[in-house]
Parts: structure tokens; sequence; C-alpha cells
């Protein structure tokens, strides 16, 4: 459990859903754009504009994110995503109570069962 707690912790930065994407530029200020061929390519526009115009296998080449917030409470896809994360902390806990259940020894566990003799 810890293992898996760090490794979420480590990767925050990266997999926290609410924070603005800062996007590279070329030296003439046009958001960098890497095509299918994988070739760079500056385009105008604003982030926006460009992610909404992009073509199959196209990606925005980012410079990393800022702003980092908490999210609008207001819109539908933020509680969906709260409820899928609140979902995800609760089938944790069931799965962890249902591997420590007490009164259970590892004796019960054995195949040949607790009244086999065992070798010292």
């Amino acid at each position: 459990m810890s293992l898996i707690t760090g490794f979420i912790a480590g990767s925050l930065l990266v997999i926290w859903p609410w924070k603005d994407e800062i996007a590279a530029r070329s030296p003439d200020g046009l958001i960098l754009v890497k095509t299918a061929e994988r070739d760079l390519e500056p385009r105008a526009g604003s982030l926006a504009e460009i992610k909404a115009s992009r073509a199959p296998g196209e990606e925005i080449v980012l410079r990393g994110y800022q702003n980092w917030h908490l999210p609008d409470f207001s819109t539908r896809q933020t509680w969906a995503a709260l409820g899928v994360m609140a979902a995800g902390v609760v089938l944790i806990l069931i799965i962890e109570a249902c591997g420590a259940r007490p009164g259970q020894s590892r004796e019960d566990d054995d195949p040949a069962g607790p009244s086999a003799p065992r070798e010292s």
C-alpha cells in the first residue's frame, strides 16, 4: 500500500488534472506542434485554437505547467472526476479490509487443512 502511495505522490505533478499548460514557442512566438511525421511546425493562434484544429497524430509541445488550482465545483466534469476518485479510495479500503480479516490465521489458508501433521 505504501509503495503505490509513493508512486502516486511522486507523480502528482503530472497527473494533477487542474493545471494550465505552457506551450513551447518558436523564436517568433508561435506555438510549436509536433506533426505526425515528428517534425516541429510553428503555428499562430491561441493554445485553445491550436488544440481544436490539430490533425490526428499531432501533439502540442509543452514546456511545463502553471496555475495549479482546485477545480471549479460548478461543473459536472469536476463532480464526475471527484466521484471516480472517491470510488477508487473506497475500493482500496475494501480490498485492504478483505486482506486483513481478524481471527484468520495462516494455518487456515493451508490447503492440507489445519489437522494435517506438520514437519518440524
